[in-house]
């Protein structure tokens, strides 16, 4: 819908794209196409505006029509028609169903014409119609898997309407209640949109999928996840297209809407005073209702019940005809009132919010009736003209029945007069006696020929009796035999399959107490590993604490202990679970490295870097798998560097399935470490390392995953080292 200036543009083009030869084959007289104005989206509710917009586009069709065919006039032709089906959008009962009908003449012309592109962009318009105006999922979810196969046949159509397809597919599934399914279906597709650039050239399209997402986490429960959406999607309207106004109003309202249920009153009443100033400019009756009685159950939840009171009265009295609104503006009412002690009015308020939730499951299950006798009325519509034809074919056959025995009538008819022909004259009469004699003899050789074939058919039946009788008798010995084979084969398997069943059954069941014991014993060893990493950890914060508080800084230690008791308190949690969330893994790691930087004074810098594009509260991995291998980087790498150094941490998600995590220093590297420590007089092994592999190892058994681990040292081009590198390969 956002598309409509682009769309004009492609038609203009289209238009001064025609060949010379086209422009030399109009007949003289008729006038050239003049392109209409492009759609105004903001004025779409003004139905003067869209009635002169359907009358232009109309004309230029007919005008269009009387062109000779080229490419040129047949593409405009169907930019035209998908124009005018955008624009019966906005047209009242019955009207709108002109939207179906304008797409199935652009699904038809696409097929005649060979054009897969135009097919695909009528079954998309003809999807709108089933979802949003008749509310028909199953067939709004069969046409566009209908598109989608006529995507796959061309590599650039799938690029360019891809997303287009799965961002349908996701808001069916939100309809169907599949948050979560949803969500992956529009991180899908906004990763298509990304690709085919779209995101770049007009990135309004990037903020309604982002809003889309918006809505699934909201209904899923992840307030802080939408509201990121939600965000993002409006920094993107207000740097690209500030004057906007009908999706400003949209995003405010909606990102109110998460304040409100996240308990920040605040927010949620500046974002609603910005969705309200949007819907004035508008004059959106409807929107500025929805507003309005978002507003007023915000003041409610704040306490201040006047104000819940004037605004709930001012949404009813301006339009708000939305029925879901009109539920949460009388249960607002109701409980205003009741805040008040104005007990009538509150149960006057309750009894028409009853009334209306009652509605509101009726028309659900009228809407899903409705759906299943539309259905039914569709199969019995394709019954019907299966038989309509089958009428027609029999009709055809009579017909040419008919037509054949008029033939043999006439054949007959010409014969006769002939005969009588020949009778008129004595000759003619001769001839009929010869004939006919003729014809008496060639009966009675007929009749004596049939007399011998039926008595030499006679003796054929009698041998073939006595062959058959013969035959029966053999058939009956063999089959008694064929029975009692059978029967003791049969018997022979029964007893084998018996006693292979037992067999099986105990060797099954002997499988199963050592899979159970295997799976025991794994799951006890690796609760023995994460109780051996939770001492470790400990003892190394421990002493960096006991080194800072030497130096009798009160102010430093106080926020030193603070940073370390919120260390611990993560620490106990995450032991705890067998799997954290990846932002739940990266704040642990962060407030250790923040207490390593103030211990070696600042010298040891520490650079996170998350791929915005991941989901950091969906992300699970186990717990505690990063800080070894930071710890290590620090103090055997940077703690014997005098000018200290930078450990960069960066996070990345190559696929759906793996997570990508590389952690590199700029220290002395391994060799230098080694030597180092093989001086020095303590000689003991990074124990926190070697627990880390035996945990990684273990999870790999133990959930048949491939988390890997290698290690590489960084050097110069002259051969100096420079550092070190661990990757991380995390299934997720």
């Amino acid at each position: 819908m956002k598309a409509w200036g682009v769309l004009w543009w492609c038609l203009i083009g289209s238009a001064l794209c025609t060949s010379a030869q086209d422009r030399r084959t109009v007949p003289a007289g008729t006038a050239r196409p003049v392109l209409p104005l492009s759609f105004n989206f903001n004025r779409r509710f003004q139905q003067p505006y869209v009635d002169s917009v359907i009358t232009a586009t109309r004309r230029l069709l007919r005008q269009v029509e009387l062109q000779p065919r080229s490419a040129g006039n047949d593409t405009l032709r169907l930019e035209l028609l998908v124009h005018l089906s955008n624009a019966y959008r906005y047209t009242p009962t019955p009207r709108i169903d002109s939207v179906r009908t304008v797409a199935r003449q652009v699904v038809q012309l696409g097929k005649d014409w060979n054009n897969i592109r135009f097919q695909v962009r009528g079954l998309l318009l003809e999807e709108y119609f089933d979802y949003t105006i008749r509310a028909d999922y199953p067939q709004a979810l069969r046409t566009n898997y209908q598109a989608l196969r006529l995507t796959e046949t061309d590599p650039q159509l799938a690029d360019r309407y891809g997303w287009r397809i799965g961002r349908n597919l996701g808001r069916l599934n939100y309809r169907m209640g599949k948050y979560r399914e949803s969500v992956n279906l529009f991180r899908t597709a906004l990763n298509k949109l990304n690709r085919d650039g779209r995101s770049a050239t007009n990135p309004l399209e990037r903020a309604d999928m982002l809003q889309l997402i918006s809505e699934s986490y909201k209904q899923n429960g992840q307030l802080d996840s939408a509201a990121h959406c939600s965000e993002e999607a409006l920094q993107l309207v207000l740097k690209n297209n500030p004057r906007n106004t009908t999706s400003l109003a949209y995003l405010h309202n909606d990102l109110g809407v998460i304040y409100r249920i996240q308990s920040r009153y605040g927010e949620a009443l500046k974002q609603f005073q910005q969705a309200e100033t949007n819907w004035q400019k508008l004059g959106g009756r409807s929107g500025l209702a929805v507003t309005w009685g978002a507003m007023a159950r915000t003041f409610y939840l704040l306490g201040q019940p006047d104000s819940a009171l004037d605004y709930a009265r001012k949404a009813l009295a301006n339009d708000a005809n939305i029925p879901s609104t009109q539920i949460l503006l009388y249960e607002t009412l109701a409980d205003a009132s009741a805040a008040k002690n104005d007990w009538r009015a509150a149960y006057q308020y309750h009894q028409r919010f009853k009334a209306l939730v009652d509605s509101s499951r009726t028309r659900q299950k009228v809407t899903e009736t409705m759906t299943l006798e539309a259905n039914f009325d569709r199969e019995k519509l394709v019954l019907s003209q299966q038989q309509a034809q089958l009428l027609e074919q029999q009709r055809y056959l009579t017909l040419q029945r008919e037509k054949e025995l008029q033939d043999q009538q006439f054949i007959t008819l010409a014969k006769d007069a002939e005969l009588q022909k020949l009778q008129a004259t004595a000759e003619g009469q001769r001839l009929v006696q010869l004939a006919q004699k003729t014809e008496l003899q060639r009966r009675l050789e007929t009749q004596a020929l049939k007399a011998e074939a039926q008595t030499r058919q006679n003796q054929i039946r009698a041998l073939q009796l006595t062959d058959l009788q013969t035959k029966l008798r053999l058939q009956e010995n063999t089959r008694l035999f064929g029975v009692a084979l059978a029967g003791l084969v049969g018997l022979s398997l029964l007893l084998y399959n018996r006693l292979l069943r037992r067999k099986n059954r105990a060797l099954q069941q002997r499988n199963d107490e050592l899979q159970a014991a295997r799976h025991h014993g794994q799951t006890q060893e690796m609760v023995a590993l994460r109780a051996q990493m939770n001492p470790h950890f400990l003892f190394n914060c421990i002493n960096s604490i006991k080194l800072y508080t030497l130096q009798n800084d009160t102010d430093k230690a106080s926020d030193y202990l603070t940073k370390f008791a919120r260390l611990i308190r993560l620490v106990l949690e995450n032991s705890r679970a067998d799997r954290v969330s990846l932002r739940n893994e990266l704040d642990s790691l962060h407030l250790y490295c923040e207490l390593e930087a103030m211990r070696f004074k600042q010298k040891v810098h520490i650079d996170i870097r998350v791929d915005p594009d991941i989901d950091q509260e969906y992300v699970q991995i186990p717990p505690l798998l990063l800080q070894p291998y930071v710890e290590n980087a620090i103090w055997h790498g940077l703690m014997h560097k005098p000018e200290g150094g930078t450990v960069l941490i960066d996070v990345t998600q190559p696929t759906d399935q793996c997570l990508h995590v590389e952690i590199t220093d700029d220290g002395i590297g391994r060799t230098r470490a080694a030597e180092i420590k093989s001086k020095s007089a303590g000689k003991q092994k990074s124990f926190g390392m070697q627990v880390t592999a035996d945990r990684i190892r273990m999870i790999n058994q133990l959930y048949n995953t491939q988390t890997q681990a290698h290690i590489h040292d960084l050097v110069s081009p002259s051969g100096d080292p420079m550092g070190t590198r661990v990757v991380l390969e995390i299934p997720v």
